[in-house]
């Protein structure tokens, strides 16, 4: 593994710490808006109430896991979309339009998407369970406990749950058009500390229009209330059934809020790395 190999992982760790810490609240509110609707409802009023009855930690709470575990996740990210176009440049030859470079990078960007997926579902099985206990009701004393608990009540299927809506929101559309949207807008943009940041910002709010819904559905499979268990089309139907399209975009403006600045930070401290020292 060459330098440029290795850059890429670090590159993407110090983005993606960033990023965590800058978004967590806004997570925490999402999370809170997907999975109980019937207590909370827009994005104000859920901050307020989360800081009103749990303090600031409340905003926080599951965020031990996500800063931890960030780290090794987002280098793997951006790690493997790097290598990924390394590789796609030297089997498929050097890019010579810019239509043949934004191929390999929806490519790459997929690519990074699908392995991330035995990562990103069972922590963010733990970090949703987390982050929907009430104030007062502890059923896990951290993600670590909380880990051993699911497995050991659910088995390692139940550690995995919601996988099939993880590989359609991330796999699918997600980091393909995540990475693609970035490349696009700096290409026309430049190099500037304001234009990666406006880029990056903007990828992030573009890769989660697109996979939003299957985020929905995840978070309901992860998250399920009444000991409901479901498949992905089964929660999808219930869902739909229950309170209309609406629901697939539900806590949507906290993701939007939350996703600009966390991305911007997240590209800028990644191009950051990149370039230092060159």
């Amino acid at each position: 593994m060459n330098d440029d190999s290795i850059r890429h992982f670090v590159a993407g760790t110090v983005g993606g710490v960033a990023g965590v810490v800058v978004g967590h609240p806004f997570d925490t509110v999402k999370v809170r808006i997907q999975s109980r609707p019937d207590i909370y409802k827009g994005v104000p009023s859920t901050f307020l109430k989360i800081f009103k009855n749990e303090g600031i930690k409340g905003l926080f709470k599951g965020m031990l896991l996500p800063v931890s575990g960030v780290g090794f996740t987002s280098a793997l990210c951006f790690g493997v979309y790097g290598n990924s176009m390394n590789l796609l440049r030297k089997y498929r030859g050097e890019e010579k339009t810019k239509s043949q470079y934004f191929t390999n990078v929806f490519l790459a960007g997929s690519i990074s998407g699908t392995i991330l997926c035995a990562l990103t579902c069972p922590s963010e099985l733990v970090k949703t369970r987390l982050q929907i206990q009430d104030h007062g009701v502890k059923l896990y004393n951290g993600p670590l406990d909380c880990a051993r608990k699911i497995y050991q009540t659910e088995g390692l299927r139940g550690l995995n749950r919601g996988m099939s809506a993880t590989l359609l929101r991330d796999a699918g559309p997600g980091y393909g058009i995540y990475f693609l949207s970035y490349e696009m807008l700096k290409d026309y943009l430049g190099n500037s500390a304001l234009s990666l940041m406006f880029a990056g910002g903007s990828a992030g709010v573009i890769s989660w229009i697109t996979s939003y819904p299957f985020d929905v559905i995840k978070t309901r499979m992860q998250a399920p209330t009444d000991g409901i268990r479901e498949t992905f089309l089964q929660c999808t139907k219930r869902s739909f059934a229950q309170e209309g399209w609406r629901v697939f975009f539900r806590g949507m403006n906290a993701c939007m809020i939350r996703s600009f600045p966390v991305n911007a930070v997240t590209f800028y401290g990644y191009e950051w790395v990149m370039n230092f020292g060159k």
